[in-house]
């Protein structure tokens, strides 16, 4: 049954040679700059025969072609004469292929697509002229678990029910597309935490309500000289210290008061700004460390944090990071860095994230099934 498998992959089948072609210079930019340091020292070892470069193109390759499903595809596809032509790699064993993910650093891949993100142009998706001022700057926060395999025992979710999942905090900038920076943990992993690792200064970060639970959480931000908008709970216990007129465009919006307030009932401690706001039958409570701006401004950045579930979920349904190509920490972090790239370099290439049909459509083009007005047509 595996031969049979086997030999029915076919060069036909393979797709995206342009796309890999584009990831693979980018790569090599990255690795001219590694230190010596920061090579591990069997990938020195002058017997081996399989590169970093090599080994992450296989994968960003795999994760383009929903063909190759597993590390033995991969190594059967790479005894094509015109596979190893067209990504300039060699024939490679299912061996190597299995030990290079405990070897090369999935680090060197999220370095690759924090500076594609700032390398590559996207629309701009401003509702407001007023958002115009933060594409740049805000940051859609959110954490999404993916399902792992019971004998990856590093990503234990939930021991006593003996459930495994990863979970991609990742830091999306909802106005742009692009992606300011991830990192992927065990399941169980605190999403605040991991965030609060990764604030920069002049960022506007927003985020659910899980960011919004522990109070003391948000004077690190102000620390870090970082804004936030972030939702609370309804039922949150503070004090009004000072309530400001609404305008008649922000009450249209759905801003019910605007208040600076503080939590418990020392009015010395640190005060902040609080905008309700009741839309389609829900009250949103979302406070922030920024006064100056307008309130119904408030609630249409916290609406477009949405945008950061939606690249969530097209992942998961396009790119199909549902199935893991490697089990270790660090196997499966290359493979999900991997498809981060790949989703800027579509998103880059189409102007947008390409659908299921689109997603199709650009692989039967690449495989030379539909003609460029076809593909235009589509897209």
């Amino acid at each position: 049954m595996k031969a049979a498998i086997q030999s029915s992959l076919t060069v036909e089948q393979l797709s995206g040679y342009k796309t890999v072609e584009k990831f693979r210079r980018i790569l090599t930019e990255k690795l001219s700059e590694r230190r010596p340091e920061d090579i591990h020292p069997s990938e020195k070892d002058p017997r081996r025969t399989l590169g970093c470069d090599d080994f992450f193109t296989l994968l960003f390759f795999a994760l383009y072609n929903p063909v190759l499903k597993s590390l033995r595809a991969i190594t059967e596809a790479s005894h094509f004469e015109k596979v190893q032509e067209e990504l300039s790699v060699d024939s490679v064993s299912l061996g190597s292929l299995s030990e290079a993910q405990h070897v090369f650093d999935p680090e060197l891949l999220r370095e690759v697509f924090k500076d594609l993100s700032t390398r590559l142009a996207f629309k701009p998706k401003a509702s407001d002229h007023r958002l115009e001022v933060f594409v740049e700057r805000m940051i859609a926060v959110d954490g999404s678990l993916f399902d792992a395999l019971p004998r990856m025992t590093w990503a234990m979710y939930r021991p006593q029910i003996a459930n495994h999942k990863v979970k991609l905090h990742l830091l999306f900038e909802p106005l742009r597309g692009g992606i300011e920076d991830a990192v992927l943990t065990p399941g169980n992993a605190c999403e605040r935490k991991a965030l609060k690792e990764l604030i920069r200064a002049n960022k506007l970060y927003v985020g659910d309500r899980y960011y919004g639970l522990h109070y003391d959480y948000f004077k690190c931000f102000e620390q870090k000289q970082a804004d936030f908008v972030f939702r609370i709970r309804t039922d949150a216990v503070y004090q009004v210290v000072q309530s400001h007129p609404v305008s008649e465009s922000a009450r249209s919006y759905g801003v019910v008061s605007d208040s600076s307030i503080c939590f418990g009932q020392d009015i010395t401690q640190h005060v902040w700004r609080l905008v309700q706001i009741e839309r389609e039958g829900k009250t949103f409570l979302l406070l922030t460390n920024r006064t100056d701006i307008d309130a119904d401004l408030i609630g249409m950045i916290y609406r477009n944090r949405w945008e950061v579930e939606l690249f969530f979920k097209w992942m998961k349904c396009i790119l199909k990071c549902q199935h893991f190509l490697l089990e270790s920490p660090a196997g499966v972090a290359a493979q999900i860095y991997t498809a981060l790239i790949l989703a800027l370099l579509l998103s880059s290439l189409t102007g947008k994230r390409p659908t299921q049909r689109q997603m199709e459509a650009i692989q039967l083009h690449l495989m030379g099934y539909i003609t460029d007005e076809e593909l235009t047509r589509v897209l």
